[in-house]
């Protein structure tokens, strides 16, 4: 991840209603430390809770709601197992060298495969509202490297979320996070263009930062991950909306392998290729 953001440790700014006080603006460092100790501490996390996701493809609009359970190994092992009424209607998730989704919902369950870098995607990709690894850097689940490497761009404050906001570049993302003034945990975040036009951004509630439950680990000093978020797309093609609880760290890696889930699942078909390197 290139840093676009930089440290600012010596600038203030009038505080908010403050009577012209002024506001101290953390360095970039201090931000990025805050940030990467969380997710340092909080490598894996499962959770459970209901899911929304409305999409358009070819074949117009649609909206899907049930239960989802999510696992999360950082930084790129995903998996996301949406059920309704108990029955499965799809599982989505990656391991870093491919992102897959299983489709439940036709008389045939179809594995589409293609490689994380989104280049060439299959159709199918059009049928959910976003890769389950942008998912995870919109849920602010990315580091920041430990310095900045340009003093071009300041951290900023937004006074009307009362966050401080740096933008990094993540291989070919460019990346606006807004952190609270306080907590420093991530509030939004936003998808940019090459022109800093923004493709897609999230909201993540402050008050649903839930501990993450750890074996071994002193009872309130777990890391906290956000349990309440939503992701939109710009152009309003599609969002999702996950509400979950009771974040643990209990995470099992077959949920990670394909051979797995091809023997769990049995697709009648499969489409598109896989990258062998990342077989198990």
């Amino acid at each position: 991840m290139t840093c676009t953001a930089t440290l600012s440790s010596c600038q203030t700014m009038p505080r908010p209603g403050a009577g012209g006080s002024e506001l101290q603006v953390p360095s970039y460092e201090t931000i990025a430390t805050r940030h990467n100790d969380r997710l340092d501490r909080m490598t894996s996390v499962n959770a459970a809770g209901a899911i929304e996701l409305r999409w358009t493809d070819d074949q117009g609009r649609h909206f899907e709601s049930g239960r989802a359970e999510v696992w999360i190994v950082l930084p790129d092992r995903t998996a996301i197992d949406v059920q309704k009424f108990g029955e499965r209607l799809m599982w989505m998730g990656s391991n870093g060298s491919n992102t897959w989704m299983i489709d439940f919902r036709g008389d045939e369950t179809v594995l589409h495969l293609h490689d994380a870098s989104g280049e060439n995607p299959p159709e199918a990709a059009a049928r959910v509202p976003i890769e389950p690894v942008t998912l995870l850097k919109l849920l602010g689940l990315g580091r920041l490297p430990a310095e900045a490497e340009t003093d071009s761009s300041p951290v900023t404050y937004d006074a009307g979320r009362e966050a401080w906001v740096v933008t990094v570049r993540e291989a070919d993302d460019l990346l606006r996070l807004f952190f609270d003034r306080e907590s420093f945990l991530p509030i939004r975040v936003e998808l940019l263009s090459p022109d800093h036009e923004i493709l897609r951004h999230s909201t993540l509630s402050l008050r649903r930062y839930d501990l993450v439950q750890m074996a071994g680990v002193v009872p309130g000093t777990q890391p906290r991950f956000p349990t309440l978020a939503e992701v939109f797309n710009a152009d309003g093609s599609g969002s999702i909306k996950l509400a979950l609880r009771g974040p643990t760290d209990a995470v099992k890696d077959k949920y990670f392998e394909l051979d797995w889930l091809r023997r769990a699942f049995r697709p009648d078909r499969i489409e598109g290729q896989l990258e062998m390197s990342s077989t198990p």
